[in-house]
């Protein structure tokens, strides 16, 4: 079912739409206009992420020079303003408090793009700030060494098992560190 033509189609329009919507910094806003709502300029590194991945992924099928230049532009942008070497920021303006979810697809935005030693150094952040043992994931770390350890099945958990079992699949056991 997935090899249908017009999925294809449809993925390549998804990945225009985007690359349409980036701001000429490599940004995207949260969400562009649209016939009422105005457009919501909040710029993050997860959602970022997000949309880095997906056209990354998108492009591995499309191989179109405008999806990929937009890739380096989102991965250029993101790399100046929403990456803090070892952590992601929240925001341009804002690194802390940093939450696993974002922690998470810092690590998979990493490894789709290729930047093996971003990935690690994200990884060993999430182990030192978020993992709470016994295979749980705290929320939320906070610039002053306090931390929300809510366990959220669906906010953290799944994002932060699916990055690790990412970063495990990207790395031999010696490269791991």
């Amino acid at each position: 079912m997935l090899d249908r033509d017009e999925l294809v189609v449809l993925a390549g329009q998804a990945a225009l739409f985007a690359v349409h919507h980036q701001n000429p910094d490599g940004s995207w806003f949260y969400a562009p206009a649209f016939r009422d709502h105005p457009v919501d300029t909040i710029i993050d590194s997860r959602h970022t992420g997000y949309i880095i991945e997906g056209l990354i992924e998108v492009n591995a099928t499309m191989g179109d020079q405008r999806i990929a230049d937009a890739i380096g532009r989102g991965w250029d942008y993101m790399q100046a303003q929403l990456i803090d070497d070892d952590k992601p920021r929240w925001s341009p303006e804002q690194t802390w408090p940093i939450n696993s979810h974002d922690v998470a697809q810092s690590i998979m935005t990493a490894l789709a793009y290729g930047d093996k030693s971003l990935a690690k150094r994200h990884m060993a952040f999430a182990m030192d700030r978020f993992y709470a043992g016994e295979g749980k994931f705290r929320y939320k770390a906070f610039e002053n060494g306090n931390n929300n350890d809510a366990i959220f099945i669906r906010w953290t958990q799944a994002p932060m098992y699916k990055a690790t079992s990412r970063y495990l699949a990207n790395f031999s056991v010696t490269e791991r560190g």
